[in-house]
């Protein structure tokens, strides 16, 4: 998958300085396994973050992709026995 370069100043969202990268929805379903219905599904919900440039939908690399692990995440069930 190949990660475009949307500008190499220095931004001022907390990015230490890091390059702003962006994917485009495409890429981000690919790399976090949903379908595109899903993502937009959960964009109309306010539930996933992105950017939009003019019609385009992109996400911020790897920021918006680690957000959306962690909303996902499972944490492990407590009641759960080891077999």
């Amino acid at each position: 998958m190949e990660v475009t370069q949307q500008h190499s100043e220095q931004p001022s969202n907390g990015d230490n300085g890091r390059d702003i990268k962006t994917i485009t929805q495409k890429q981000f379903c690919a790399l976090v396994g949903i379908s595109q219905g899903t993502a937009i599904a959960m964009r109309k919900a306010g539930k996933l973050a992105h950017c939009r440039v003019g019609r385009r939908v992109l996400y911020i690399y790897p920021r918006h992709v680690e957000e959306f692990l962690t909303q996902v995440e499972r944490k492990p069930n407590k009641k759960a026995k080891a077999a």
